[in-house]
């Protein structure tokens, strides 16, 4: 769905864009599957990340802003959210798996 966002950025040289582009790419998604493995359903992840879109890139809170709207996003900050999320997603999933 955002390959044309991608392909823009790319031909404009942004690469700034890029990285806010490829952060909300892996940070969604990543957070998607904690919240689901923890909460064992999709509700608690609606939520949040409807609250997080509306305060972040909507309003342009430039901490909360993962998708880079504001052009002054915190991105390592949400590039090393996505990592937090993927470890506690692997450990929730081996330990669903164990019992």
């Amino acid at each position: 769905m955002g390959s044309g966002v991608d392909a823009r950025l790319a031909m404009a040289g942004d690469g700034t864009g890029f990285a806010a582009w490829a952060a909300a790419v892996l940070f969604i998604p990543a957070l998607a599957l904690v919240l689901g493995l923890l909460s064992r359903g999709n509700k608690l992840f609606e939520i949040l990340q409807t609250v997080l879109r509306y305060i972040g890139p909507e309003n342009r809170t430039p901490p909360l802003d993962f998708m880079g709207a504001t052009g002054k996003g915190h991105l390592a900050v949400w590039f090393a959210a996505t990592a937090v999320c993927l470890i506690v997603a692997s450990g929730a999933r081996a330990r669903q798996l164990r019992g």
